[in-house]
């Protein structure tokens, strides 16, 4: 049975209204703890923006303090969902009072949103990025070409020319030093493409240092 209850019992209308008063109780000191400050963050195209925000550890606090203070009751302590941007913040408290198995929710839930650091190192970073992905794109044009380039100069060398594919998979399943050979050549045209992934790796590793989450309740 769920309160609040229309039911007559006596101990299920007292229950229901303890239940309004812990209702009351919680509200006051939930909206303590979810109380915003202001803070300036920045947007991903380097606009400034204010925002509010609460601090979810204090909800944990609030949490704890109850829990500490109910010895009677049975609970598996703070538990936190997420699903996307929502999170869910909550406890499930139950003992046993005569032949009524009690049982309480406290639950919060709240979005989360990410936003940059106030860092001019972001618009730094983000203008580098831009220009490090037009350059693998540039190389990458110029790749192609040249690596078949490599491929048909080294088999010219080595005396393998105008051959058909069948005969070149037989050539190189049979001198393991000429595809060594071809391989390391390739990787030497790769190295600039490779450096620039790295570099663009660790960039983003960066800007994902950089974030940090706002919390709205809803």
């Amino acid at each position: 049975m769920q309160i609040p209850s229309n039911n007559p019992d006596p101990f299920i209308r007292s229950m229901t209204e303890k239940g309004e008063t812990v209702r009351e109780l919680f509200l006051v000191h939930i909206k303590a703890a979810t109380k915003k400050g202001s803070l300036k963050v920045m947007l991903g195209d380097g606009t400034v923006s204010d925002q509010e925000s609460f601090d979810p550890s204090h909800v944990r606090q609030f949490y704890h303090c109850i829990l500490r203070n109910l010895l009677n009751w049975k609970s598996e302590g703070v538990s936190v969902t997420i699903d996307q941007d929502l999170r869910r913040i909550f406890i499930k408290l139950e003992t046993k009072e005569d032949n009524y198995l009690l049982s309480c929710n406290m639950s919060l839930q709240y979005h989360s949103l990410l936003f940059y650091k106030l860092d001019h190192r972001v618009i730094e970073i983000q203008k580098e990025l831009s220009e490090i992905t037009d350059k693998i794109k540039e190389l990458q044009g110029k790749t192609t070409p040249q690596s078949d380039g490599i491929i048909k100069e080294t088999l010219r060398q080595k005396g393998f020319e105008n051959m058909d594919h069948q005969k070149l998979f037989e050539i190189f399943f049979e001198h393991d030093d000429l595809t060594q050979e071809l391989v390391k050549s390739l990787n030497s045209s790769q190295s600039e493409i490779t450096r620039l992934n790295k570099r663009r790796d660790d960039l983003f590793k960066t800007l994902d240092s950089m974030l940090i989450e706002i919390y709205h309740t809803t």
